[in-house]
């Protein structure tokens, strides 16, 4: 399992909209859910809420990033 979530977390890096979002949270460490919001919605025109989470989702399991606990930003876990 351990070798699929590196594999998966690789190739996250070059797909989109986490490309967008791991470049911005690289440089700042952390964003506001808003910016987080605006990023997903280039990609995301519909359905934007349900991306989001799966998004969210995504980023924790693939040890990428994660809301904090106050659902304020989202932050870079690397």
């Amino acid at each position: 399992m351990k070798h699929v979530k590196k594999l998966l977390r690789e190739n996250a890096k070059r797909i989109e909209p986490l490309k967008s979002l791991l470049k911005i949270l690289e440089e700042k460490k952390k964003i506001r859910v808003e910016e987080f919001t605006d990023v997903l919605s280039r990609f995301y025109y519909l359905h934007l809420e349900e991306a989001k989470n799966n998004v969210l989702q995504w980023g924790a399991f693939l040890g990428l990033f994660k809301m904090d606990a106050e659902d304020e930003y989202v932050v870079m876990l690397h």
